[in-house]
């Protein structure tokens, strides 16, 4: 136990090499014990909005103490998001994905990172912007205001027919063969919300790749990813990918308070943008440029990050998630979130009056298991489900619509049980 602001509370999650050897890993139920959800209830909506495990919910009030007492008190931290505690969570986010704290650009969520993208896009009446139909509407949006401001054209593709069974060569194959000499952005989800299918970063940006080769700079073509459903559970260094732009949220899997998100780009990506917002920083070239205004350097990531005041309690809050997310191991929850998901998928396929959206082969399956019933409607499961304590969400109402349960780390193999046992009843 430990003392916080004259409150006890449990310690964080004990690393499994304080108690002898890091190789048996974290205690589950220790870290189950961080959150403040009721153990009866089977909460399987971290796809959707995560509760925040007690060392984030600490520090969210320690700030925001903090500012009551003083609201003065962060201010050398507030102008310039590589100071001070803005700082630390550039560094902490940037260490997390494998990039450089000076290409991140800190957001409210995956919408406004998105929209910072697509609106500083550099972009011509002759050239497209190419999406999946099977991208969240925020990314459609995003995609089409930007080319109507620029005369531009936008089309969406098929990634696959049957996402039960996509393969991750398939989805990059299509990719590959959308991409014309037009084409200035590919924008795509990681993971796909109606779905569950998760793409290859790697393979994605590869077939990007083979399709710049031999383009200028103002031809070439940006793959831009939403990257908000595998933050946070997939065991991989996004910034070494190859991509060029990855927006995302904080408050799913990663943890992190809500209201809370960022943009990663490559040094080179972000020059192809032009700053969309007033952004309150301290940098003497963006300053000196604006002051004598002469034409601004190349921009930088910094630069598109929406000024003004934010929910800073918030937002330095974030470091935390991530220094939660860290100490337990990003590989070690991975591996724990997709046993627990991989159990719930295959006993959902088992099911006589369920369909299994979500592909069952685990290197395109992601941690959303979505399915339907043979004969209700979405909503009427996930009421039935509710009135047994069993929650999960629905899929965006722009696909056809289907229940969504997701696993974390709040959750153990009984909330797995409760919830195949309510979708037995259905029948």
């Amino acid at each position: 136990m430990m003392s916080v602001g004259g409150t006890t509370t449990m310690a964080p999650p004990v690393e499994a090499g304080a108690r002898g050897g890091r190789e048996a890993g974290p205690d589950w139920d220790e870290v189950r014990a961080q959150f403040a959800l009721d153990p009866a209830e089977a909460h399987l909506t971290c796809c959707f909005l995560a509760p925040l495990p007690l060392p984030v919910r600490e520090a969210v009030e320690r700030h925001r103490r903090a500012f009551e007492r003083n609201v003065l008190w962060a201010e050398k931290d507030l102008y310039g998001i590589h100071n001070g505690l803005q700082g630390d969570v550039v560094r902490a986010l940037a260490e997390y994905i494998g990039g450089r704290p000076e290409d991140i650009a800190l957001t409210a969520n995956t919408t406004t990172g998105l929209g910072v993208v697509y609106s500083g896009l550099r972009l011509r009446p002759d050239q497209e912007i190419v999406l999946s139909v099977h991208d969240h509407l925020v990314h459609e949006e995003a995609a089409r205001f930007a080319t109507r401001r620029h005369g531009a054209t936008m089309r969406s593709i098929r990634l696959y027919d049957d996402p039960a069974h996509v393969t991750q060569h398939e989805i990059a194959e299509r990719v590959a063969a959308a991409i014309g000499p037009r084409t200035r952005v590919v924008g795509l989800p990681w993971v796909h919300s109606c779905t569950g299918v998760k793409a290859s970063l790697p393979l994605l940006a590869e077939a990007v790749a083979v399709a710049n080769e031999g383009r200028a700079d103002e031809d070439r073509c940006l793959l831009v990813i939403d990257g908000v459903h595998g933050l946070g559970v997939e065991d991989v260094d996004v910034a070494r990918t190859g991509i060029d732009f990855f927006a995302s949220g904080t408050h799913k899997w990663i943890l992190g308070p809500r209201g809370t998100g960022f943009v990663w780009g490559t040094e080179d990506a972000w020059a192809q943008l032009e700053p969309v917002f007033p952004a309150i920083i301290l940098d003497r070239d963006y300053w000196q440029a604006l002051k004598t205004d002469a034409e601004l350097p190349p921009t930088r990531a910094a630069w598109m990050s929406p000024g003004g005041f934010q929910a800073f309690e918030n937002r330095f809050a974030v470091a935390d998630a991530v220094a939660f997310h860290q100490s337990l191991g990003r590989d070690r929850v991975s591996t724990r979130i997709a046993e627990l998901n991989s159990s719930l998928r295959l006993q959902v396929h088992s099911l006589p009056d369920l369909e299994l959206v979500s592909p069952l082969e685990q290197s395109v399956a992601s941690q959303l298991v979505c399915f339907r019933h043979r004969d209700l409607p979405a909503r009427e499961v996930l009421r039935f489900l509710a009135e047994r304590k069993v929650y999960g969400t629905i899929t965006p109402e722009m696909h056809d619509p289907a229940a969504r349960l997701c696993a974390g780390l709040m959750n153990g193999p009984e909330h797995i049980t409760a919830a195949i046992n309510a979708l037995a009843e259905l029948r």
